[in-house]
């Protein structure tokens, strides 16, 4: 299994939390983010590993049966995707953070910038996103309208999505 995580902030919990959900259920996970490169729970490798160097280092491992990988806004925007074929793909937010890098100067070229990882998904991927995020939604049709396999599943904080947390619940 394969999932990539991007977004302005929440990426490297979000990874982590998604690694050890995997190593929970019984899988080798691997996984790279802004702290490293972690195979089945060890640090292999220390500094900032979201790019695609990060994502032959955890899929060219041959233990690893789920690979989770932080996917900055940066190396998207000048390398692009490194992958194809990932069963999901995680877009924690976004917001004015980084803003005047690369091109990006609104929000809405922002999350277009973000939902490139999208166009890595299998057929029939799962795209996750906020319930509530402007320039997320104002970008989809789009994106639905170049990948129409896609299922779009969403979160929230507080209130109903097709995932929710409310005071400690999910």
């Amino acid at each position: 299994d394969l999932v990539t995580v991007t977004g302005t902030n929440g990426k490297t919990t979000t990874t982590r939390l998604t690694a050890h959900l995997a190593a929970t259920a019984g899988h080798t996970e691997g996984h790279s983010s802004s702290d490293g490169v972690v195979i089945a729970g060890q640090t292999v490798e220390r500094g900032d590993w979201t790019g695609p160097g990060a994502t032959r280092r955890v899929l060219g491992d041959p233990a690893v049966t789920f690979a989770v990988l932080e996917t900055a806004r940066g190396g998207l925007l000048r390398r692009g995707l490194a992958l194809d074929g990932a069963d999901v793909a995680i877009c924690t937010n976004v917001a004015s953070e980084h803003l005047g890098e690369w091109g990006v100067e609104d929000l809405r070229t922002m999350a277009r910038a973000k939902l490139v990882t999208a166009l890595g998904l299998k057929q029939g991927g799962t795209l996750i996103v906020p319930a509530v995020s402007e320039p997320i939604h104002a970008v989809l049709p789009d994106l639905l309208a170049e990948r129409p396999d896609l299922v779009v599943r969403t979160f929230a904080d507080g209130q109903r999505a097709d995932g929710w947390a409310d005071e400690r619940w999910l």
